[in-house]
């Protein structure tokens, strides 16, 4: 095939394809202005409530809050009630500055937030200025592959690695403790002015598909990208995000892979043919309902086609959300490449980018291997750090190039 020849045929593949499984997002900005008065004084010699409001937004999936100013001391707090499922949470000021002055999600659209003063505190307040609510969304579902949707609730050990990018994808925990996903589910903002935040742990959806929101604790800041690729279509889509570690009190910090626990390796080789499996947050439609935005997983037959760039073909189904998932070599238990791109129902296979994408696999530290160590310091307190590897971990790889070895 001559040089212009190739080009015109990829161009014409890539205007076949779509990135429709960034699902399009239902987010919407409300104005919402919300003072409490700044407490002075509390001469009670305890923690006592002094002020409470609502905010209730019928039909509204979720409730993120941005705070445009506040004070709440060292040990002063404001607590969110969640009506939707009778959750509790309790920030500190700390808490609200690490999620850059918004908080995470709450589930549903009736939240009670109420301002607890701590009597060694002075001239506590807090100001809302703005809302971010989730409005129900219609699933995309052209990635599925024969016209039935087979996938299921993931049982395996790799869904505690694999986090939902909301409103936009998802993004999963490498072996290198890289946060991975494709660069256009990154670029996908949920709404002007809004940080992404990173999920967790989610749980599965309710009966009617409306997702719901992992816990507090298992939400995410994403503060930019450690390193992504030029695009947002093609064979450059990819992303590493930099995320924040949450705020635990009392000066400690949890990254997602110290409390995941759990991580997926990488390779770039595998056989034409193999068994592939996709895991993501791909939405659903009746009768899968109640695996709307939950993490699901299909198996498939999957090749690699060098000479379309670096992509891994798949006959695996996949739908809107599943963007910047792993692809996974069920032979060895490796991911092989991300998901980028769908078109099953119409060209018989869906696409991801392979870890042959050179400039993808040196930001991911290919053939690198950490370790997690517990490491006990002089004041006999502990603490988690990471340790390279990679002289034993080749050393295993010689033995063993599956990659059944990942934590």
């Amino acid at each position: 095939m001559n040089q212009f020849k190739f080009l015109f045929t990829l161009i014409i593949i890539l205007n076949g394809l779509q990135f429709t499984f960034s699902q399009s997002n239902g987010f919407e900005t409300i104005q919402y202005n919300i003072a409490s008065n700044v407490h002075y004084e509390n001469s009670t010699g305890k923690v006592q409530k002094v002020f409470e409001t609502n905010i209730n937004i019928p039909n509204a999936i979720s409730i993120r809050i941005a705070y445009s100013d506040f004070y709440l001391g060292t040990e002063s707090f404001l607590r969110v009630f969640s009506q939707q499922d009778e959750a509790e949470y309790d920030f500190s000021e700390n808490m609200i500055r690490n999620f850059n002055n918004t908080s995470p999600y709450f589930n549903g659209g009736d939240i009670t937030i109420s301002l607890f003063h701590h009597p060694n505190d002075v001239g506590i307040f807090f100001v809302i200025d703005s809302i971010l609510i989730l409005n129900p969304e219609t699933c995309l579902t052209t990635g599925i592959c024969g016209g039935v949707d087979d996938r299921v609730k993931d049982e395996t050990e790799y869904k505690a690695a694999i986090g939902r990018l909301f409103g936009n994808g998802t993004a999963w925990i490498t072996s290198t403790y890289k946060i991975v996903t494709a660069n256009h589910v990154y670029e996908s903002n949920p709404a002007p002015g809004w940080t992404r935040i990173i999920e967790f742990n989610v749980p599965e959806s309710y009966n009617n598909g409306n997702p719901k929101m992992a816990n507090v604790e298992d939400q995410y800041l994403v503060i930019g990208v450690k390193a992504q690729g030029g695009a947002t279509l093609g064979d450059d889509d990819w992303a590493i995000l930099n995320v924040r570690p949450n705020y635990a009190g009392n000066n400690n910090y949890y990254y997602p892979w110290d409390k995941q626990d759990k991580t997926i390796d990488i390779r770039q080789n595998f056989q034409n043919g193999t068994d592939m499996r996709v895991s993501g947050y791909g939405c659903t439609n009746y009768p899968l309902l109640y695996l709307n935005f939950a993490l699901s997983t299909a198996t498939g037959n999957g090749s690699y086609h060098n000479q379309y760039g670096e992509y891994v073909r798949y006959a695996v189904d996949i739908s809107g959300g599943d963007s910047g998932g792993p692809i996974i070599d069920l032979e060895t238990g490796c991911a092989v490449g991300i998901v980028i791109f769908d078109g099953c129902s119409e060209l018989g296979y869906n696409t991801g980018l392979s870890f042959h994408k050179q400039n993808l696999w040196n930001a991911l530290e290919g053939n690198k291997r950490y370790t997690t160590v517990l490491q006990r310091l002089s004041d006999a307190s502990t603490t988690i750090g990471y340790i390279l590897v990679e002289s034993i971990y080749s050393a295993i790889r010689s033995e063993n190039p599956g990659c059944k070895i990942a934590a």
